[in-house]
C-alpha cells in the first residue's frame, strides 16, 4: 500500500529538478549580467560626468580671467540649468577657502576634510579624482576634483569640485536590473512550462504500466499497456516485457484456478467421505461406551458376591482354613479389588462420556485420606518391598472435594508409582498448602518417562511401551484428570529417565460451582 504522506510522483520530481537547475542557471547568468551591466552603466556614467567635469573647467578657466565674481555667477547659472549637480566649488590652493560656489554660503568657507585634501594633493598633476562622498544634505554623490589656472603662466592656484548625484546612476541602474529580472522570470516561466510538458511526455507511459500493473494486481488479469509492435523507446519495451510476462501469467493463474477446481472437487469429496466415516466413529464410539456401561453394571453384581463369600472364607465363617489356603483367599481378594478398580474405571469413564459423571463435595482433610490410602496400602508396598515416605503438615489441609473420587485419584497415582517402581525403591507422597490451592505430589525412583511420551500420560487408552506387560486399562490417569478438573484444579507430571517420576495435581479450597450430583455440587 503507498503511503500517500510520503509519495512524490516520478514526474513531480523530474519536472522540479528541471526547474530547480534551470533557476540556478538563469540565477547565475542574472548575476553575471547584472556585473556588467552596472560596470557598464558606471563607466558610460563616469564617462559623461569626467567630459562635464572638464567642460566646467574650462568655462571656469576662462571666467576667472574676468574676476571671483564672474565665477560665482557662472556657477549660480549652471546650477539653476543643471538639476544633478550637487555642488561646484571653487577652492584656492593658498588657503583652502572657497572663492566661488554654486552655493553662496560657501562662499570664504575653509574646507579641510579628507576629500579635500586627497584633491588638492593631485593639483600638480593635472589629472581628474574621482570620488564617492556623501553631501551635507545626504546625498551620495561622485566628487571630480580638477585643477584651474590663472593668468598667463596658466599655473594651478586651486581645485574644482564637481559633485553630480548618483541618482541618475542608480536609476539606471534599477531599470537595467529590473529588464534583466523581468527576462530572468520570463525565461523561468517558459522553462517551467517546457519541463512540465517534458515530464509529462517522458512519464505518460510509465503512468500507463502503472496502472496496468495496478489492475492487474488487483486481479484484472486482462490488463494490457498500448504499445506499438515495433517500440521506438525504453518505455515502450518495457511495456512490451509488461503485456508478454501479464499473457504468461495469466496462462499461468488460468492453469492454477483449474487444478484448484479439480482440488476443490476432490476435496468435497473426500470431506464427504470423511463426515461418513466421522458418523460411523461416532455411533461406533456411543456403542463402545453403552458396550461399557452395560457390561460394567453387569460385573458388579457378580463381583460383590465373590468379594463377599471371600470375606466369609477369610473370617473363616464356614470352618477354619490353612495357611495355604488362606493365601488362596488372600490372592481372590487382591484381585476381586483389581477387578472393582477397573470396573470403576469403565463406569467412570463411561458416566464421563455420557456426561453424568458428578460429584459430592464436603470439606475434608486432603492429608488425613493421604494417610488412610497409604496404610490401607502397606501389604503390597511390603510385597513389592518398597519405601513410602510422607510429607505431611501437622496441620489440617481443608478442602472441598469428593473424598471418594480423591481417593480414587491417589489410588491411581500410587498404584501406577507401585507398578513401576523396582524393588528396593521408595515412593514419596507430600501435600502443602499453596494460598488459595492445595498441592499434592507423588514421587518414585522408577525408571522414568520419555520426555516425549509425557503429553500421552493423560490420553484415553493411552500406555506406554514399557507398561503393556504391566497391565491395565490406560484409563486411570485420563480418568484422574478428568476428576481433578471437575475440582477446578489441575495435575501434570515431571520426569526424567533413569531418576524417576513425580505426578501432581492442585484442588482449589473452594472450587468454582459445577453441576451438582445428589445435592453435592459435582461436575
Amino acid at each position: 500500500m503507498v503511503s500517500h504522506a510520503r509519495f512524490i510522483s516520478l514526474r513531480t520530481r523530474l519536472t522540479a529538478s528541471l526547474v530547480l537547475l534551470l533557476a540556478v542557471m538563469l540565477g547565475v547568468l542574472a548575476y553575471v549580467l547584472d556585473r556588467q551591466n552596472v560596470r557598464l552603466v558606471r563607466q558610460q556614467t563616469q564617462a559623461r560626468e569626467e567630459l562635464f567635469a572638464r567642460n566646467v573647467q574650462q568655462s571656469i578657466n576662462q571666467v576667472l580671467f574676468a574676476g571671483k565674481y564672474q565665477a560665482q555667477a557662472y556657477l549660480e547659472t549652471l546650477a539653476e540649468g543643471a538639476k544633478d549637480i550637487c555642488y561646484v566649488r571653487i577652492i584656492e590652493r593658498a588657503t583652502g577657502r572657497v572663492i566661488a560656489s554654486t552655493d553662496p554660503a560657501e562662499v570664504g568657507r575653509r574646507f579641510e576634510d579628507p576629500v579635500t585634501r586627497r584633491a588638492l594633493a593631485t593639483l600638480d598633476r593635472d589629472g581628474l579624482l574621482l570620488q564617492d562622498v556623501t553631501d551635507e544634505h545626504g546625498r551620495r554623490c561622485n566628487d571630480l576634483a580638477l585643477p584651474y589656472v590663472r593668468g598667463y603662466l596658466k599655473q594651478a592656484e586651486g581645485i574644482i569640485r564637481v559633485g553630480i548625484s548618483q541618482e541618475t546612476e542608480q536609476r539606471q541602474i534599477a531599470q537595467v536590473r529590473f529588464l534583466t529580472l523581468s527576462l530572468i522570470l520570463l525565461f523561468l516561466a517558459l522553462g517551467t512550462i517546457l519541463a512540465i510538458t517534458l515530464g509529462y511526455q517522458l512519464t505518460f507511459k510509465l503512468k500507463q504500466l502503472v496502472r496496468a500493473t495496478h489492475r492487474f494486481g488487483a486481479g484484472q488479469y486482462d490488463a494490457k499497456v498500448a504499445v506499438p509492435a515495433d517500440p521506438r523507446d525504453e518505455l515502450e519495451l518495457l511495456g512490451l516485457a509488461f503485456n508478454q510476462m501479464a499473457a504468461r501469467l495469466r496462462a499461468s493463474a488460468e492453469n492454477l484456478e483449474g487444478q484448484v477446481r479439480e482440488r476443490t472437487e476432490e476435496l468435497a469429496r473426500l470431506n464427504q467421505d470423511l463426515r461418513a466415516s466421522y458418523e460411523k466413529l461416532q455411533e461406533l464410539d456411543k456403542l463402545k461406551s453403552t458396550f461399557v456401561s452395560a457390561v460394567s453394571h453387569d460385573l458388579r453384581t457378580p463381583l460383590t458376591s465373590i468379594k463377599g463369600y471371600a470375606e466369609f472364607l477369610e473370617d473363616e465363617v464356614g470352618g477354619p482354613l490353612s495357611p495355604h489356603q488362606m493365601e488362596f483367599v488372600l490372592q481372590i481378594e487382591r484381585g476381586a479389588e483389581r477387578l472393582e478398580n477397573l470396573v470403576d474405571d469403565l463406569l467412570d469413564f463411561a458416566r464421563i462420556e455420557a456426561g453424568t459423571f458428578s460429584l459430592r463435595l464436603v470439606k475434608a482433610d486432603l492429608a488425613s485420606e493421604i494417610r488412610e490410602l497409604t496404610e490401607s496400602l502397606r501389604p503390597q508396598l511390603q510385597e513389592a518391598h518398597l519405601d513410602i515416605r510422607l510429607q505431611l503438615p501437622a496441620d489440617p489441609l481443608l478442602v472441598r472435594m469428593d473424598p471418594e473420587r480423591i481417593s480414587r485419584v491417589l489410588m491411581n497415582l500410587l498404584n501406577n508409582a507401585i507398578k513401576f517402581t523396582p524393588a528396593g525403591g521408595w515412593i514419596r507422597v507430600q501435600a502443602c498448602d499453596e494460598g488459595e490451592a492445595v498441592r499434592c505430589e507423588v514421587t518414585d525412583s522408577g525408571p522414568g518417562i520419555a520426555f516425549d511420551d509425557l503429553p500421552k500420560l493423560f490420553q484415553r487408552f493411552s500406555q506406554l511401551p514399557f507398561g503393556m506387560h504391566k497391565g491395565g486399562t490406560g484409563l486411570g490417569l485420563s480418568i484422574s484428570k478428568s476428576i481433578i478438573e471437575a475440582h477446578g484444579g489441575t495435575i501434570g507430571v515431571t520426569s526424567e529417565q533413569g531418576v524417576g517420576s513425580t505426578f501432581w495435581f492442585t484442588l482449589a479450597k473452594e472450587p468454582p460451582n459445577v453441576s451438582q450430583g445428589d445435592g453435592a455440587p459435582g461436575i
